[in-house]
């Protein structure tokens, strides 16, 4: 299309320039020549005009051929001058010749001015305006041209899918300044992590994606995942705050995953979201956790009828008094009862409710059963506590309050026996709404748990501004506590801090005698893990608390000591202790939190940071508190 434009512009200017000369000689008839010279370039204008464009030929075609036009009516006229400096022209020709020089000047100035203004609008439209990175559309079409390269070379193609953990937890926190400060140095310095042949761009807001140049192989894409999340170990300076965030890294790959550039970016977006749920940094996209796979789309179609039909079982793991023994409650746990898959763990299906709008419905099934549990064990004689997990969905909820007092009602039980367990990371986002909810439910006497302590944002002013009876220790810290010198810190800091703020603490995952023992020493209230039950039916659940009525468990090493003689540390509701480094106008108590908390106890108030990458004479500190 483009050659028969040419040739037609140029048969035109030929024709054009016979017919100013035969003028110019005071010729007035057009020769013949001009003539089919005419009638040459309107055909083959005619003929560009039906051919059909491909939508690649736009943005390869030179920005500066449109200076082509102008240039050739300039030299013609002033060609025609010098010709006549030679041979004397007709006034009337060299007038119109001088008048053609300035029009094609004119126009010109103006048509480069165009070019300059197009070729901003052009870097513009496919540049990420806070990053200055490549935006979604390069990404996509840089994305789509690998995987043609891919196909044609029969090698494989990558994309990573870079997502800021608790992005929106720091914006509400710090602000949207403070957020756009962190996007702007998170870019370069992943870039620095990349090869010189991978492509960088921002998708929109916390996101950030890689198209990998060669090689491109699964263990290649791994490797660059693992040295973006060592990027990030370095903290950000932002407004005078040394913040250190963590990414997640989702995988994928053309063609074992995906055939097209969506799919591809829809299976690494899978893969990142797997990346947060693990905590592992980064994942390879895995069919069997899609979401939207065909499976659990069959299976999100099938819950509301699974609900609706009791197909929805309520599991019970015992909780024990950390210096007794004793069994002091139950949490529920769902299962699902396929009719065909059979029991299925809530990891198979909360995420598919939650998807699917189905939370609410849930966890008033889940809150049914497990009072229902309840009124049993305290009709055999075991009056203990429940406890049930609600979601943000139910927090949002202005009407929960009120049934949650209806359904206590109903089994003939006192509030107090009821406990709800919300993440921490929950209870962050429209703070003030979950705040009235959960202050709703305590005036009633439901208990409230902070579950999962210490995997989430979190600081002092927020926690006590939080209705809460009972922290739970995440199981991530309990389990390597033994091992692990910064998590020991990181448990023993938080039962101080539980315990200065009223509360009572529950350690969760404790599956060995010696984590008991060590859990006990440091003070803690409750623990709960393998070691004393796993999750058991209702039946089981009840056969479980008339096999210890109102006893201790043989097995529990603080009463072991006690009985052997030892001197068993008692129960620690000590004052905060304060740092060395405590100053005026710094707090003397502990952590809050653990995996993105404040640290007003040795560090300036309000410096954000991760306990895990504070400096080992911080941890040494810590640990002789």
């Amino acid at each position: 299309m483009w050659a028969l434009l040419g040739l037609g512009f140029i048969a035109s200017y030929m024709a054009d320039s016979m017919s100013l000369l035969e003028v110019a000689e005071g010729d007035t008839r057009t020769s013949a020549g001009a003539t089919l010279l005419y009638l040459s370039g309107v055909a083959l204008l005619a003929m560009a005009a039906w051919q059909p464009v491909s939508p690649r030929e736009a943005p390869g075609q030179d920005r500066w051929s449109v200076l082509l036009g102008p240039s050739a009516f300039i030299s013609t006229s002033i060609g025609l001058l010098l010709y006549d400096h030679f041979s004397p022209l007709t006034l009337s020709a060299v007038l119109l010749a001088g008048a053609t020089l300035i029009a094609g000047v004119t126009r010109a100035a103006f048509t480069f001015h165009d070019v300059r203004t197009l070729a901003v609008t052009r870097v513009q439209a496919v540049t990420d305006e806070l990053t200055s990175l490549p935006n979604r559309r390069l990404f996509m079409t840089t994305l789509t041209e690998a995987i043609a390269a891919a196909a044609t070379a029969g090698r494989p193609a990558s994309v990573l899918l870079i997502d800021i953990d608790q992005f929106k937890q720091l914006n509400d926190t710090l602000g949207h300044r403070a957020g756009d400060l962190l996007l702007r140095q998170v870019g370069p310095r992943v870039q620095d992590a990349l090869r010189e042949n991978d492509m960088l761009a921002r998708l929109g807001g916390d996101e950030f994606a890689v198209v990998l140049g060669s090689p491109c192989d699964a263990d290649a894409a791994v490797r660059v995942a693992e040295r973006i999340g060592v990027c990030f170990s370095r903290p950000f300076e932002i407004e005078s705050l040394q913040l250190r965030v963590a990414a997640s890294v989702g995988i994928a790959l053309y063609p074992l995953h995906a055939r097209d550039a969506e799919q591809l970016l829809s299976r690494a977006d899978v893969a990142m979201y797997q990346a947060k749920r693990d905590r592992a940094g980064h994942a390879l996209y895995a069919s069997s956790r899609d979401d939207n796979s065909r499976d659990n789309l069959t299976l999100a179609s099938e819950l509301p009828g699974a609900i609706n039909s009791d197909q929805i079982e309520v599991h019970f793991q015992a909780k024990a008094d950390a210096a007794t023994g004793r069994v002091v409650g139950m949490e529920a746990l769902a299962r699902w009862s396929h009719p065909h898959r059979g029991l299925l763990p809530p990891g198979a299906f909360i995420g598919l409710a939650e998807q699917a709008g189905m939370m609410r419905e849930l966890t008033r099934a889940v809150i049914g059963a497990a009072l229902a549990a309840c009124r049993d064990w305290h009709d055999a004689g075991h009056p203990i506590q429940v406890a049930v997990n609600v979601t943000f969905t139910d927090l949002m909820d202005a009407t929960f309050p009120a049934e949650v007092a209806f359904a206590l009602a109903r089994h003939g039980l006192e509030p107090s026996y009821l406990t709800l367990e919300v993440t921490e990371s929950s209870t962050m986002s429209d703070a003030e709404q979950i705040a009235d909810v959960l202050t709703q439910l305590t005036e009633t006497g439901v208990r409230i748990s902070l579950d999962d302590f210490g995997t989430g944002y979190s600081s002092l002013s927020h926690l006590r501004t939080l209705p809460v009876s009972e922290i739970k220790i995440d199981r991530s810290f309990v389990a390597r506590m033994r091992s692990d010198g910064v998590d020991e810190a990181i448990v023993r800091s938080t039962i101080q801090l539980a315990h200065n703020l009223g509360t009572r603490v529950v350690a969760e995952g404790v599956e060995d005698d010696a984590t008991w023992t060590a859990l006990g020493h440091l003070g803690c209230d409750v623990v709960q893990g393998y070691l004393i039950s796993r999750p058991l039916p209702p039946p089981a659940a009840i056969a479980f608390l008339d096999s210890h009525p109102g006893r201790r468990f043989d097995n529990c090493p603080r009463v072991a000591q006690t009985q052997n003689g030892g001197r068993s540390r008692p129960h620690s509701t000590t004052e905060a202790v304060p740092s060395r480094h405590a100053g005026p106008g710094r707090c003397g108590v502990l952590p809050v939190s653990v995996d993105r908390v404040i640290y007003p106890c040795f560090f300036e108030p309000g410096r954000i940071v991760t306990l895990r990458e504070l400096r080992r004479p911080a941890i040494e500190e810590l640990r002789d508190l």
